[in-house]
């Protein structure tokens, strides 16, 4: 079931017709806040076999901390009855570090997968994240668009550690990853023996770690889809892409997989230019944005 901007008293009306029981998925993309989420909360309670959940765009009001601490209590009162929930999805969900620690802690199945999108997580949630053990069997992790650079990797680490012998999709896209956090994540990153995919667009890389950061990933032979930023000499001091150098640098990057392995499907990729939306790719060849054509 999708829920998209439905008012709460039709969106009650449907579920009384349709028993909430009997959904196995449900896409909560709204623009609601603490307070009405609260008010749908116990219809969560009755999801039992709820497998798939994903919350978009639920923010948080300037209310009085005692409001924000009962509507998120009322609403992690039920999230914990989902016994079956094996994928969470979160889409621009804004609530305070004290309520993302209640709501992973109030899980009560292990997840298959999670994916937090939009977000900015801090610290302390990363470290309530890597310490939730219904997590620890995770076969796909996505951070999307959630900003790491001003956070140490050190649970991030942990997490990864954690989820090795299980993973077999990271997504890291567009998470503000550096030289110094892609070296620290390697060690980790090596031990994930059944990785299928991995992405690390839009992060910046230089070429000089990209090169050390591929010998490591070059041993993982379970890889099939590998989709890598392109290196940070790629663009001038503007920002503006460097054809010539994507060129140059790139056919070198896939040849240290290739030494190792039969790479299967392998890209490097530069930022989403504004224009055109597209993004200039090498994958054997190189394949320009429309903005080049």
């Amino acid at each position: 079931m999708t829920i998209c901007g439905t008012p709460l008293e039709m969106i009650r009306m449907v579920l009384k017709t349709f028993q909430p029981c009997y959904l196995e998925q449900l896409d909560l993309s709204t623009n609601w806040n603490l307070i009405t989420l609260s008010r749908f909360a116990p219809w969560f309670g009755q999801m039992r076999n709820l497998r798939k959940l994903h919350l978009s765009h639920i923010y948080m009001k300037r209310n009085k901390e005692d409001i924000e601490q009962k509507c998120v209590a009322r609403f992690i009162s039920q999230i914990s009855k989902l016994n079956c929930l094996q994928n969470l999805s979160m889409n621009g969900v804004y609530i305070s570090s004290e309520r993302m620690k209640q709501l992973f802690r109030c899980l009560k199945s292990p997840l298959e997968t999670l994916s937090i999108n939009l977000c900015m997580l801090s610290q302390a949630d990363m470290k309530h994240l890597s310490q939730c053990q219904w997590i620890f069997q995770l076969k796909h992790l996505q951070l999307h668009a959630v900003p790491l650079f001003h956070l140490s990797t050190i649970h991030l680490q942990f997490l990864l550690e954690h989820i090795a012998d299980t993973l077999e999709i990271l997504e890291l896209e567009d998470c503000t990853i550096g030289d110094s956090q892609i070296s620290a994540l390697l060690p980790a990153l090596r031990k994930c023996s059944k990785l299928t995919r991995v992405n690390l667009y839009d992060n910046a890389i230089s070429n000089s770690v990209m090169k050390e950061f591929l010998q490591g990933m070059s041993n993982i032979s379970t890889l099939t889809e590998e989709f890598y930023p392109a290196p940070l000499e790629c663009y001038d001091e503007l920002g503006h892409i460097l054809v010539e150098k994507l060129a140059k640098l790139c056919p070198d990057l896939l040849d240290i997989l290739r030494h190792k392995r039969h790479p299967k499907n392998v890209s490097f990729g530069t930022h989403i230019c504004p224009q055109c939306f597209q993004r200039c790719v090498y994958d054997v060849k190189t394949r320009l944005c429309h903005c080049f054509s």
